[in-house]
């Protein structure tokens, strides 16, 4: 469905009764104010503006700074990014008042600050995510572990159990530099042992 036809279909909705799914999430209009100036972001935008913004956090904090921008549209009923930030930002000021990570919450409201349209977007994040079914976060969750996983192995030597498998395999050559290579190889000598 083209971003024209989606944006309609969820424009002609009541708010609270847009379908959940991908249309629904590629067609966060302007009218929830997921981004001033536009009238729809994709969900790649979204997932994008997610990780510009988690960027400037550490990456073990990161899933506490995204379940702060999700409360607000599972147990407040925010329905637009502004309002998604309004909910945020005193929430933020209490936990730094109360010293309930304080320290994470005062640099949560330093980096709202100093990139308001970045936290916005991120806004708009959280409510394009909450419209998505499981199984469509499930998938994308999925994505982004196979991601880091091969970003991983990427940086790692191969395992001894990698380098006597490809020689059981009848691999010839070099051994593979990395893990993510040996997988790689190991992957090819499967697929072509099946022909």
């Amino acid at each position: 469905m083209s971003g024209g036809l989606a944006r309609i279909l969820a424009q002609s909705l009541p708010r609270f009764k847009r379908p959940k799914g991908a249309i629904a999430a590629m067609a966060i209009s302007s009218q929830t104010g997921a981004h001033p100036g536009t009238s729809s972001k994709s969900l790649k935008d979204h997932l994008a503006a997610r990780a510009a913004f988690l960027a400037h956090f550490p990456g073990p904090k990161r899933g506490t700074i995204a379940n702060w921008f999700l409360y607000p549209v599972r147990s407040e009923d925010a329905s637009t990014a502004q309002a998604v930030l309004s909910c945020v930002t005193p929430m933020l000021h209490r936990r730094v008042a109360q010293d309930y990570n304080g320290d994470l919450a005062a640099l949560a409201l330093t980096i709202i600050d100093q990139h308001p349209d970045e936290a916005l977007s991120f806004a708009a994040w959280a409510l394009a995510w909450e419209q998505l079914t499981p199984d469509e976060r499930g998938t994308i969750k999925a994505d982004r572990h196979m991601t880091h996983v091969q970003s991983w192995m990427a940086e790692r030597p191969p395992s001894d159990k990698q380098i006597s498998y490809l020689q059981s395999l009848g691999h010839q050559g070099a051994p593979p530099a990395t893990m993510k290579d040996a997988s790689e190889a190991i992957d090819r000598l499967l697929a072509w042992r099946r022909r």
